[in-house]
């Protein structure tokens, strides 16, 4: 049985259609065929798009056989693959359109190894840049034992892209897996914490509204938020 799978590519800027042609290249070596289909052909793949980007991929495979969306392995000297890994984790946040608060809970966000500062940094930068302008506050939940050093360096760099953004970071035993909460309402589970981004396969879906609440529910009984 084939599975087809469909994206859709919105550009702020004329289009380049060298890109389009080396995004073709790419595609077509991992054996990805790229078509282009008309707008008023396409209302089919929008309700689909609609569908997975409100309940996420296991939803709309929930009628048929479950196929997880992981994040890929890659390398950030590979432009072509490490742009498609940082645009499908911009895509996941932006849905949710307008951020007034984002909740990260990690307990090994900011754990990375002096080596790996440089990189870290950029990945942070490339997923969250856009939507740090717009943000009145930008939590962290990580275990007791962090580097101090790294988050005031993701400080730093947030308060360098707007000034007046509340940033916190509070620490918890409790929690084992990564979770992303988006202004208490939606979240996103990552299967991987920041040092880990391209350097192994890790899920990343949407997790459903009560599963949202239920967290955000511990972590006001724990004074966390």
């Amino acid at each position: 049985m084939i599975t087809s799978h469909y994206l859709k590519i919105i550009s702020k800027k004329n289009i380049d259609y060298k890109e389009i042609d080396e995004l073709e290249q790419f595609l077509k070596e991992k054996d990805i065929e790229l078509y282009f289909v008309e707008p008023e052909k396409s209302d089919i793949f929008e309700e689909c798009k609609k569908l997975i980007l409100e309940d996420g991929p296991s939803m709309i495979f929930s009628y048929g056989n479950l196929t997880e969306e992981v994040l890929a392995k890659t390398n950030i000297q590979d432009s072509k693959s490490y742009s498609l890994l940082i645009w499908m984790l911009r895509e996941k946040l932006t849905y949710f359109t307008r951020i007034d608060e984002l909740i990260i809970i990690d307990n090994y966000f900011f754990n990375w190894e002096p080596a790996h500062h440089d990189h870290c940094m950029q990945l942070f930068e490339d997923v969250f840049s856009d939507i740090i302008p717009n943000l009145d506050s930008f939590k962290f939940i990580t275990k007791p034992k962090y580097n101090n050093s790294n988050f005031n360096a993701i400080k730093n760099f947030i308060h360098s892209i707007n000034s007046k953004i509340y940033v916190s970071v509070k620490t918890s035993k409790d929690f084992h897996d990564r979770f992303w909460i988006v202004d208490e309402k939606k979240g996103l589970f990552i299967g991987t914490s920041l040092n880990g981004i391209g350097n192994k396969y890790a899920l990343v879906d949407y997790l459903q509204e009560d599963d949202v609440n239920y967290i955000v529910n511990v972590l006001n009984d724990e004074r966390l938020i």
